[in-house]
């Protein structure tokens, strides 16, 4: 169980890690986050409604289930499940408009990234 879900973490992690540029536009209860490979055309391009569950499918990944909500704090909690287990990453938009979030990884550690905002 724990082997599954490590890999998928890594993978997942190593996923995001890999591009140069990632994005994500925020309109009303709608998060749009992409990422290229090139300025051309977004290699991952996913629009998340607050309070809606959907099944995402990214190549190298599969298929998995997204839900973003606000916590009591007004933080993003985003619960991503897939048949090996379950990841919450939590984010907030700090005071230049910029999406922070933190990962916490199987091993006990905390991975943070910031995200700029486009529009």
């Amino acid at each position: 169980y724990l082997t599954g879900l490590s890999w998928w973490i890594r993978k997942l992690v190593k996923l995001f890690k890999i591009s140069p540029i990632e994005e994500y536009i925020v309109n009303g209860n709608q998060i749009t986050y992409r990422q290229y490979t090139n300025q051309q055309r977004p290699s991952v391009d996913m629009t998340l409604t607050l309070g809606q569950p959907q099944n995402i499918s990214m190549r190298g990944l599969g298929t998995f289930e997204t839900v973003v909500s606000l916590d009591e704090y007004g933080r993003l909690v985003t619960r991503t499940k897939k048949a090996s287990g379950e990841m919450v990453t939590t984010g907030r938009i700090d005071s230049q408009g910029q999406l922070e979030l933190s990962i916490l990884l199987p091993t006990g550690k905390t991975c943070r990234r910031v995200l700029k905002r486009v529009q």
